[in-house]
């Protein structure tokens, strides 16, 4: 219970951050990373991607990530969003992606502090005992074009 609790903080925590929408922007370097979020069980709401490219923070806020964005939830098709970053420079990095069902920019829980909302981390990375990692959930991004599924759990 303790362990789930730490958990559901976490991710409660990128959304206390006051998340605001922003669109991905150049920051000098030259590969593009596509990220598909698969699993999503309906359109409502809208889902947030956040990148990281270091431990810090991850993945406690958006001010943390060095980008992220906020995508409608009926764009998906068959439960999955694509959205590219552009302009990476090459480097370790690690994506957390939340489905905000009903719009309240925060991790909806059940009374045990189980989320009712879905989340997910890059690499598919899920633990019963913690939870995610930077170390975990990172990826190379090594090559001009690559493309990063991030699977949601609910």
């Amino acid at each position: 219970m303790k362990r789930i609790y730490g958990l559901v903080l976490l991710l409660l925590l990128t959304f206390a951050a006051g998340i605001r929408a922003q669109k991905s922007t150049a920051t000098g370097g030259h590969d593009a990373l596509t990220v598909n979020v698969t699993g999503l069980r309906n359109t409502q709401g809208r889902v947030w991607i956040g990148l990281w490219n270091s431990p810090a923070g991850f993945p406690e806020g958006d001010h943390y990530a060095v980008r992220n964005i906020w995508i409608e939830s009926s764009e998906a098709k068959q439960g999955t969003l694509t959205t590219t970053f552009a302009d990476l420079p090459p480097g370790e990095y690690a994506l957390v992606a939340l489905h905000d069902e009903n719009r309240n920019e925060k991790l909806d829980k059940n009374f045990l502090g189980i989320p009712k909302e879905g989340w997910g981390v890059s690499n598919g990375f899920f633990s019963k005992t913690h939870g995610p990692s930077f170390e975990g959930a990172k990826f190379a991004v090594n090559q001009p074009t690559q493309t990063v599924t991030v699977p949601v759990r609910y």
